[in-house]
């Protein structure tokens, strides 16, 4: 419970920071040129260490729409390698807070790209709550918990173990295959896809609009609302 508080709070501060971040005003466009290349950049980590010595299990990660991310467990943590053409390297902005503790990753706001591409590769190992539109997790996760809001036709692959598992997806797909999970709570709308996850315990939330969740297992409790030509559906 407390970690989907703090992920609903972490959700709003992400909102009023895009709205307040608007203007009527034209903003210089940035066409990509030159090489891809991938530089690295580092960022403290001292808050959520200090977070960890006390007691807060959690940090949250929100990546501008569009970015891709590996997940990748070789990297140490607080290490970010980028790819994206050279001209925008600079305007790739790793924004963190000492507050959450949280880590932004986006694009420079005071422009417009032209079909900027950009590729992260990071550890996973810092964050609890994932806000974005593409994840991948080269290494089968183990954790207490997880929590994830995701875009519309984002695309997020993950397996391992977990306790306590959130997702809000719109109209994305997980890949949750090779995922076991104790207690899920799903929130798929706008043809959402969650294949196949396997669940233990309990199965809470509501999926809509043609969205679908392919599950394994024999959760003791089911509360969970179907409408709107969505479909809920046991691969055992």
């Amino acid at each position: 419970m407390k970690l989907r508080t703090a992920f609903s709070l972490f959700v709003a501060m992400i909102f009023c920071a895009a709205c307040s971040d608007s203007s009527d005003a034209p903003k210089p466009i940035i066409i990509p040129e030159g090489e891809i290349v991938t530089q690295t950049r580092t960022f403290d980590i001292a808050s959520f260490e200090a977070a960890l010595r006390e007691g807060i299990t959690y940090g949250f990660l929100t990546v501008e729409n569009g970015m891709e991310v590996l997940f990748d467990e070789e990297l140490p943590d607080g290490t970010i390698e980028i790819t994206t053409h050279e001209n925008i390297q600079p305007y790739v902005d790793v924004l963190v807070s000492s507050f959450d503790p949280a880590v932004r990753i986006r694009l420079n706001y005071d422009y417009e790209y032209d079909h900027a591409s950009v590729k992260l590769r990071m550890s996973p190992n810092l964050f609890c709550a994932f806000d974005g539109s593409h994840f991948i997790f080269k290494d089968e996760v183990a954790r207490q918990r997880m929590a994830f809001l995701l875009s519309r036709n984002s695309y997020t692959e993950i397996s391992g173990s977990c306790e306590s598992f959130s997702v809000i997806l719109n109209g994305g797909t997980m890949n949750a295959t090779n995922m076991n999970v104790a207690k899920a709570h799903m929130s798929l709308i706008n043809d959402a896809k969650i294949s196949t996850i396997n669940i233990s315990e309990s199965l809470t939330g509501y999926l809509t609009s043609g969205s679908k969740l392919y599950y394994k297992g024999t959760p003791a409790e089911m509360d969970i609302q179907v409408s709107d030509g969505a479909e809920l559906i046991k691969c055992d």
